[in-house]
């Protein structure tokens, strides 16, 4: 890492990180070469399963022969205790030294739901403009589509401060799926493509990339490939991880991946943004401890100190709250949990099913629909409280007999929003039931997934 420059009163602190550094890449590199010495032998399958005893960070690795044995990283954790059980190089000093540096980094964002957080973000980014030789990126969620709305607000808070500058040379997107904001942006469908831009003088200052193992690993690789970079093209890293609490988009999936980032030393932050710690949190990892995760975390109140409580934070500070346990004492709730869902209904809305006739059908995929249109088939859907979800569902659109009032109004414009679990065929029944209500033709209903 010759290209980092250090500062003079931490040149100690340095030594140690790029001790530990040079130790990683040793480390990965002994692995890699036991794992092609066992990958060709005959008997690779035991020689695999000794190998993920000797370095347990590859039992959440599938070993295969197209296995890329460098993209399975292990935890700081798992690097170090590797080291305790040979003869150790890093005292506890030292230890405790490396994962302080790390958690340094976790400069987290934690506010709840529309509280600005989109727009304290895009004040950081902005800011980052002026940060010299410093690059931010930016980890959406898996759809650069379901954050349009953040990268829409961004580049026109940019166009706004910076009204002769071109945005396409300052905003890159790394995404499969070709998007560039109406000419706001410059597209790069992988990093191969982006790396080209990068690697020679550009003025990029913000990447977007889409919350996936793939875009995760492009990180990294990016903060590998600037460091070997002579020094006019360095530059360092700020991140931002949106949703960061979300188990299969957000940090926990990735948490090794994360911490071989966290470690380099051109990462400035890592900043997950998030309404909730949930699942970031892990009390058996040094860096994802909770009063870990909260000791450098932004102070959002010097932003906004608006509390999740206050009845006008939300934009829905006019609501009438109604719950379904004090609906279903009414006398006109139905229970609809022994509902059926008929096998035209489900085909219509099944991609498998749908261009075929019922007698057309196998046996086997008769069964196959028999018991996918039936509501709570599996725990995974039990978990979901489909029957529930239904039957609350249609009462909901019933509501003006059951509270007895014009809740909703015929021939005049209203828009109400039925949150629904995430199966098509829930949200196709509860539509059919809908345009059998009298007031639906002047009216809005829309369907949320969830």
């Amino acid at each position: 890492m010759s290209t980092v420059l250090y500062d003079e009163e931490s040149q100690e602190d340095w030594k140690i990180i790029d001790k530990f550094n040079t130790f990683k890449d040793d480390y990965y590199k002994q692995v890699e070469k036991e794992f092609k010495d066992y990958i060709n032998e005959p008997n690779n399958k035991e020689l695999l399963k000794c190998l993920k005893r000797k370095y347990n960070y590859l039992y959440r690795c599938k070993l295969t022969k197209r296995t890329n044995i460098n993209k399975c990283k292990a935890y700081i954790k798992e690097i170090l205790d590797y080291d305790s059980e040979k003869e150790s190089i890093f005292s506890e000093v030292e230890k405790h030294m490396i994962y302080s540096y790390c958690i340094s980094k976790i400069r987290g964002l934690y506010k709840h739901a529309q509280a600005l957080k989109t727009g304290f973000c895009n004040g950081q980014l902005i800011t980052g403009f002026s940060e010299e030789k410093t690059l931010s990126i930016c980890v959406t969620k898996n759809t650069l589509e379901a954050n349009s709305q953040w990268l829409e607000r961004l580049y026109k808070e940019l166009d706004s401060r910076y009204p002769k500058v071109k945005l396409n040379d300052k905003i890159m997107i790394i995404s499969s799926k070709k998007d560039n904001l109406n000419g706001n942006a410059t597209h790069c469908k992988n990093i191969d493509v982006a790396w080209s831009y990068l690697k020679k003088t550009n003025h990029f200052k913000i990447i977007f990339i889409c919350s996936n193992k793939v875009r995760i690993q492009d990180i990294y690789e990016i903060a590998i490939s600037f460091s070997n970079l002579k020094l006019e093209l360095n530059k360092n890293l700020r991140i931002f991880h949106d949703e960061a609490h979300n188990p299969k988009e957000g940090i926990p999936p990735f948490r090794d991946i994360i911490e071989n980032i966290l470690v380099l030393p051109n990462i400035l932050s890592y900043q997950p943004i998030t309404a909730s710690l949930g699942k970031i949190v892990d009390n058996d990892n040094p860096l994802w401890i909770n009063n870990n995760l909260e000791k450098y975390a932004i102070n959002f109140t010097e932003f906004d100190n608006t509390k999740s409580d206050n009845p006008t934070y939300s934009s829905c500070s006019d609501y009438t709250k109604i719950t379904f346990e004090s609906l279903k004492g009414n006398c006109n709730w139905i229970n609809y949990e022994n509902y059926e869902i008929t096998r035209e209904n489900f085909m219509n809305v099944t991609d498998k099913y749908k261009y075929k006739t019922l007698d057309e059908l196998t046996n086997d995929e008769i069964k196959d629909i028999d018991k996918r249109r039936t509501l709570e088939f599996c725990i995974f859907m039990k978990f979901n409280k489909e029957k529930e979800a239904l039957s609350n569902g249609f009462n909901v659109l019933n509501l003006n007999t059951i509270l007895e009032t014009s809740y909703f109004i015929e021939d005049e414009f209203n828009l109400h929003i039925i949150s629904t679990p995430n199966r098509k065929i829930i949200s196709q029944e509860i539509c059919i039931k809908a345009i059998e209500m009298d007031y639906i033709q002047n009216n809005y209903l829309i369907y949320y997934l969830v």
